[in-house]
């Protein structure tokens, strides 16, 4: 699964990693969410790229933490390449655009995202 496999390349920086949401607690943590993509494609040899994309959440109770940990979700996802993760191997990761942000949710803590598109192969 594409999110589980993002969460596996992501531990480095927090266990603290959900999916498809972002709970109340605990306060510091990363949020991975499908965000879409482009249809599969075909390369001459007959093997099928899916293109999916995902976003990075990152929430923090220190904005300076948030844009560390978002720097971080780049520096270890941009440009990674023929990596296996599980069962699926990642042609390609690279962003789609700069670190995002959010503004700051009802407790005060600082939110920000990243996008990325990925080519994989299962």
């Amino acid at each position: 699964m594409l999110l589980s496999d993002i969460k596996t390349l992501l531990l480095p920086i927090t266990t603290n990693i959900y999916f498809l949401e972002m709970p109340d607690t605990p306060n510091n943590l990363l949020g991975v969410f499908f965000a879409g993509g482009s249809p599969p494609v075909q390369a001459f040899d007959g093997r099928t790229f899916e293109r999916p994309s995902f976003q990075v959440r990152v929430r923090d109770e220190n904005a300076a933490t948030a844009i560390q940990w978002a720097n971080q979700v780049k520096d270890t996802l941009h440009g990674l390449s023929d990596v296996v993760v599980s069962s699926a191997r990642f042609v390609d990761i690279m962003q789609t655009g700069d670190i995002l942000p959010l503004g700051k949710d009802s407790k005060g803590r600082t939110e920000l995202s990243i996008n990325f598109q990925t080519k994989l192969s299962r």
